[in-house]
């Protein structure tokens, strides 16, 4: 299992948990059941499908070089380091180096982690209203 996909079952879990709470327990905001399935069916496999992702992730993590935000969104397409390297164009040693700057910088220890957090500022900006959840509606069902 990649950590993408590990990190979107994580973020599903907390989504499920977020949505079973009572109304009064939560701040109100746009649905979450169809924010989780526009992000199932929207996303796909790699972490920011649309410009407007892109850009939400980017603005999220503005404390970071544009380097280290295309090394973090490579990371979010999965593979290997030396998948991650070549997709990049940089030699596996510069790899090491961004993810050890990512690793400081956002306080994590390893790929999942990064990915994990990734993903949770775009369910965060779903949640947040900054974009909008575009997918079946919930409860609709489709014949």
């Amino acid at each position: 299992m990649t950590s993408l996909k590990i990190a979107r079952a994580s973020a599903a879990r907390a989504l499920r948990k977020w949505d079973a709470e009572a109304p009064s327990e939560r701040a109100a905001g746009p649905s979450l059941r169809t924010t989780t399935n526009a992000l199932d069916d929207e996303v796909g496999s790699v972490l920011a499908e649309t410009a407007e992702e892109r850009l939400a992730l980017e603005s999220t993590f503005s404390d970071l070089t544009p380097r280290e935000r295309e090394v973090l969104f490579a990371l979010c397409d999965g593979g290997s380091n030396e998948q991650v390297a070549e997709r990049l164009c940089i030699a596996l040693p510069t790899l090491r180096t961004h993810l050890m700057r990512l690793h400081q910088k956002l306080g994590t220890s390893g790929k999942s982690e990064l990915v994990g957090l990734a993903w949770r500022r775009l369910v965060e900006a779903y949640r947040g209203g900054q974009l909008k959840a575009v997918g079946p509606e919930v409860g609709r069902s489709e014949k």
